[in-house]
């Protein structure tokens, strides 16, 4: 059997793609215009709901066709 090695390279672009798209969405959220002067952008809801969407999105990547 052939021995293969890592590609490295797939999950260095798809870490630094990832990053990219979260500072973005951190500037849109911060600079977002619903915001009040002095308002905090991140609330514990807000943190939640993110979070919990974000995994949900995940577990759908790794287990496609599985209910959540």
């Amino acid at each position: 059997m052939e021995k293969k090695q890592p590609n490295y390279y797939s999950y260095m672009i798809g870490g630094l793609v990832g990053a990219v798209i979260g500072m973005i969405a951190a500037y849109l959220i911060v600079n977002s215009p619903e915001l009040s002067e002095g308002e905090n952008p991140f609330n514990s809801k807000k943190l939640t709901r993110l979070g919990l969407g974000t995994v949900s999105i995940l577990w759908g990547l790794i287990h496609p066709g599985k209910g959540q």
